[in-house]
């Protein structure tokens, strides 16, 4: 069971590392935002 200290901790960590991935995101080169486009062509799409 998870308490009430444990899902801070993890919410805290989920804010922290969407933080991180934002900011990767928006100092992407050309050549890695090119190279993510074709990474995401090889993904299965779902619904």
């Amino acid at each position: 069971m998870v308490s009430q200290v444990n899902a801070a901790y993890m919410w805290q960590i989920f804010t922290d590392m969407e933080q991180l991935i934002l900011n990767r995101c928006h100092t992407l080169t050309e050549e890695e935002r090119a190279q993510a486009k074709e990474g995401r062509k090889m993904l299965p799409l779902t619904s």
